[in-house]
């Protein structure tokens, strides 16, 4: 099938006949598919082009009925729908677009005109602009804002190669044919200096000095009718020029006729314009220039090589120094585009051949071979001092040959990978732009002060982006295009990780395509890793979980996705495993392309079983904590993680849980996504001890949620109460937020009333029960912890009844039943023994100690506190010991020993904080805050209660706040 779309609209079947395609919006629809041939483009994009950005109603079903007829029109097969939106499908070795024709034809004519080969140029382009019909497709296609931009970008081509058709016939002494064309054109664009100049050039050089300044007056009425000013300084200093009869103006010599030594005269200065708005890369640019600068050549060539993902600013960089140092090689610049990321990187001896062309030789001396052409090539350029600039390279096998052989010359390179061996000086490789030059970037495109009005979007914008300068010049052209949209508008859009790259799109730019082109120069293997590694969606990638999605070793794999830039090595953990992370970009594409692979789920199970595994064997041998008791981890699955990953597990547990547990979190939840919150809950009951030991408690909220709400989903409402009671030990019984747990146990008392579960119904009255004690209800709490002391007897639970036996001590303490606390808390201790287990022995004693404290015994705490700490000590509990810690300093301040009461509530104080305890930390400052006050040191009182105010302010603990402002209130008059 062919498409035609230059001058006109056309479709023209495989059998050579003409397809009718009715209706503006329809030829609009295919129009706009062409132009993003082979990629989706998303319903809101498609809506936007047809009917614009201001559509006054739902055009979903009116899409649907251009979508029906565009179907009808070429077929169902051509227009493929996926999840990201609609797209036509284009056959390239089959089907025929004629802009992809032209487009090659123009480059390779502007590329001959460049190497000074006018003729092959002018050839080149007179076949171009022959692809160009008579119609005018503005008025066959929909006039909305959108359309008409693609359209324009076509027109701008056509005009950039009649242009360069027109310099090469001037060059060539063609002037006087070019007469008829140029008065026409003149006519037809009458605010074209450039079309005026072109004429009287060619009147004065056909002897025709009097009608050329003619012209130049009928150029001055024009641009003042048209273009609303005279003529530039340019088409005054021709005029000028004609006047004075200017030899230089006279026709040159044809260019096959000139010599080589007077083709070289002409410096070539090649570098594309510096981009207006460059931003960042201050760092980068100062090393590179530093490099290329005259006083850091040595003896060898220097090349500067930068590599880095798609998208990432490797061209502009490259550029902007270019023009930073083209003074300091002043025999010229060189440009060259490899085309490494598209499918046909260009062949070093074509490169050569352009190359050389530049250099002033001329196309029959040119050697057939490329060992040939680079000798001469390094011979042409020894003695000279010039820049080339090698651009998105594809192998050193490519650039090798373009290397001069001597000092003078330096050479910058970009490339999506990072070439090794080549460089005799810097290599460096991109990262992303930090917030404050992303935010830059923004604001130059669209403007300062509608970045201030909405500086929090802003910083989302460029947060979804990643920092990639492509994404984020996208993002600011599409809101400097819109200027009525919110900031925020974007922002939201954005945020959908999903259909984030359909919102990355500006005319023919696409952050998704910038990506795929780099991801399809990977073999099929290391193609097939970049999209099983987002299996399970974690921050980061150790190199077993490689090993585990492909079924196999996948070291080279992973180095070479390393070397292509599209995952970034983020060095060795303190176990040894080397580790792995994608830009969040490319995670998104990766993720993209893993919706169609069938591979997918059963990688998936494989990584999930791993994790399973290797925290099972971490979990069984760190301290625990109490509320997950060793029953409840049933047997692991055995998975395909390696032996070397099991003894690395196994010889420290607590190291690998440091490194893996914000992984672990991302496995919780990519299995919970995935439906499989069986397989989430197990690894929540794994992780959860590390979490509890080590204050990671909001992340401990946040998974046992995501299980439950998994669970919801899947109609499981006994494993969703499960994990909701789990997480209301966390919210209540670590983060203290008791008034926001009692909801929740309520509601997983009721679940589990109706399954006849004792067990779990007892835990949540004893839960219960310290909630209503924490916040002074103490009847209601006692009436909760003995109902459900009853119920774990019943089932005969000793962990059910260990736990009420808990809360029923604090309970009764506090109600000044102290003879009943104590005897609950001697019960712990008794259960403890005989489960035999440490744990629950340093939690017994701790109970104990809090009895006796409330009862006013506080020698006693201080006696027991000896024997916990012993016990704590060797089990590796810190958590516990700062827990004795806390309730010793107690003690000691009722015994009124206020100096020893300092020393041990500062110790808790700072072994909470090495934990991340946040809560515990701000109890010991506000307790620290009395026995300070009580000693005299007033301002350290006040310090410490400030501090404690903060951070109860901080974790919203409103009442713990109410009540340390209070006494701080006690503190300034008892001070005055």
């Amino acid at each position: 099938m062919e498409f035609r779309i230059l001058g006109g609209f056309g479709v023209v079947s495989d059998a050579g006949e003409p397809v009718a395609v009715n209706g503006r919006l329809v030829r609009g629809l295919i129009f706009a598919l062409i132009c993003y041939r082979n990629e989706s483009l998303s319903p809101a994009r498609l809506i936007d082009l047809l009917w614009g950005p201001e559509a006054e109603t739902d055009r979903t079903q009116s899409l649907r009925s251009c979508l029906w007829g565009a179907r009808k029109a070429l077929s169902p097969e051509r227009l493929v729908g996926d999840d990201r939106g609609h797209r036509l499908w284009v056959d390239p070795g089959r089907d025929a677009v004629d802009v992809d024709r032209f487009r090659l034809l123009h480059g390779q004519g502007r590329a001959a005109l460049e190497a000074g080969a006018y003729g092959t140029g002018a050839r080149a382009l007179d076949e171009a602009l022959g692809l160009w019909g008579a119609g005018d497709l503005a008025h066959q296609v929909c006039g909305t804002p959108g359309m008409l931009s693609l359209v324009t970008g076509l027109e701008e081509e056509y005009r950039d190669a009649r242009d360069g058709r027109i310099q090469a016939r001037l060059v060539l002494g063609r002037h006087r044919e070019l007469l008829p064309e140029l008065r026409m054109l003149v006519t037809a664009e009458p605010a074209s200096e450039r079309l005026w100049g072109h004429l009287m050039l060619a009147l004065h050089r056909c002897g025709l000095k009097a009608d050329a300044l003619r012209v130049f007056a009928e150029a001055a009425t024009a641009l003042e009718a048209h273009a609303g000013a005279g003529p530039g300084s340019g088409l005054r200093t021709l005029r000028g020029r004609i006047q004075a009869d200017d030899p230089a103006l006279k026709p040159a010599r044809t260019p096959a006729s000139r010599s080589a030594q007077a083709r070289w005269q002409v410096v070539p200065r090649q570098l594309p314009s510096d981009l207006g708005d460059f931003t960042g890369r201050a760092v980068e640019a100062a090393e590179l220039i530093g490099l290329l600068s005259p006083s850091g050549r040595g003896a060898a060539v220097r090349v500067a090589g930068i590599s880095g993902p798609p998208g990432i600013g490797k061209s502009a960089l490259a550029v902007h120094v270019g023009h930073a140092v083209a003074h300091d090689y002043p025999d010229g610049q060189l440009y060259v585009r490899l085309s490494g990321a598209s499918p046909t990187p260009q062949a070093p001896s074509t490169v050569l051949g352009v190359l050389l062309r530049t250099l002033g030789v001329v196309a029959a001396e040119i050697p057939e071979t490329t060992s040939q052409r680079a000798a001469l090539y390094r011979s042409r350029l020894a003695g000279r001092r010039m820049l080339i600039v090698v651009d998105d390279a594809a192998s050193p096998e490519q650039v090798r040959p373009l290397i001069p052989g001597v000092a003078g010359c330096a050479v910058i390179l970009t490339s999506q990978i990072q070439l090794t061996g080549l460089t005799a000086g810097a290599l460096i490789n991109l990262e992303p732009l930090g917030e404050r030059d992303a935010l830059s970037m923004l604001a130059r495109t669209i403007g300062q002060k509608r970045l201030d009005a909405e500086p929090g979007a802003a910083a989302d914008i460029v947060k979804a982006c990643g920092g990639i300068p492509l994404a984020v010049r996208l993002a600011a052209e599409r809101l400097a295009s819109r200027p009525a949209w919110p900031i925020a508008y974007l922002s939201r859009a954005l945020a959908d990780e999903r259909h984030r790259l359909d919102e990355l799109v500006v005319g023919d730019v696409a952050m998704r395509a910038s990506i795929a082109s780099s991801y399809q120069m990977l073999p099929t293997a290391a193609g097939r890793l970049f999209r099983l590694l987002t299996v399970v969606n974690t921050p980061e990638i150790p190199g077993w979980v490689a090993d585990v999605a492909a079924d196999g070793r996948a070291g080279n794999l992973l180095a070479g996705l390393v070397d292509h830039c599209l995952l970034v090595a983020g060095g060795v953990d303190a176990l040894g495993q080397p580790r792995y992370r994608f830009h969040d970009l490319l995670r998104e594409y990766a993720t993209e392309l893993l919706d169609a692979d069938c591979e997918a789920a059963d990688a998936r199970d494989r990584v999930l079983a791993a994790w399973v595994e290797l925290a099972d064997r971490a979990d069984a041998v760190i301290p625990r904590a109490l509320y997950v008791p060793l029953t409840a981890r049933p047997a692991a699955p055995t998975s395909t993680a390696g032996t070397a990953t099991r003894q690395r597990v196994a010889a420290a547990p607590l190291g690998w849980f440091a490194a893996e547990h914000e992984n672990l979190l991302a496995a919780v939840e990519a299995a919970c996504a995935a439906g499989l919150y069986g397989q989430g809950r197990e690894l929540a009951l794994r992780t959860a001890s590390y979490l509890h030991m080590h204050s990671y408690h909001e992340q401990a909220e946040r998974m046992w949620t995501c299980v439950a709400e998994a669970a919801e989903r899947a109609g499981e409402d006994a494993l969703a109460a499960r994990a909701r009671l789990r997480a209301a030990v966390v919210i209540a019984a670590d983060r203290g937020h008791h008034a926001r747990a009692i909801p929740l146990i309520d509601h997983c008392t009721t679940v589990f009333e109706r399954e006849g579960d004792r067990p779990r119904t007892a835990r949540a009255y004893g839960l219960r029960c310290f909630c209503s004690q924490s916040q002074g209800q103490l009847s209601a709490g006692r009436a909760d912890g003995e109902h459900g002391l009853t119920l774990a007897r019943q089932a005969g639970d000793v962990h059910a009844e260990f736990f009420c036996l808990r809360m029923l001590t604090t309970t009764y303490g506090q109600l000044g039943h102290h003879r009943e606390a104590i005897a609950c808390a001697e019960q712990t201790l008794t259960i403890a023994g005989d489960l035999n287990s440490d744990t629950y022995r340093c939690a017994a004693l701790y109970t104990l100690i809090r009895a006796h404290l409330l009862a006013g015994r506080p020698q006693a705490v201080i006696d027991l506190n000896a024997e916990g700490m012993a016990l704590c000590t060797p089990a590796g509990h810190e958590l516990a010991r700062a827990h004795f810690r806390q309730q010793t300093g107690l003690a000691y301040q009722q015994l009124h020993r206020h100096e020893n009461a300092i020393e041990m509530l500062s110790a808790a104080a700072a072994d909470f904080t090495a934990r991340r305890d946040r809560y515990q930390t701000a109890r010991c400052l506000r307790a620290l805050a009395d026995s300070y006050q009580a000693t005299g040191h007033h301002d350290q009182a006040r310090r410490h209660l400030n501090e404690s105010i903060a951070a109860f302010r901080a974790l919203d603990l409103t009442d713990a706040e109410n009540e340390a402002r209070e006494t701080l209130g006690h503190y300034r008059a008892h001070n005055a």
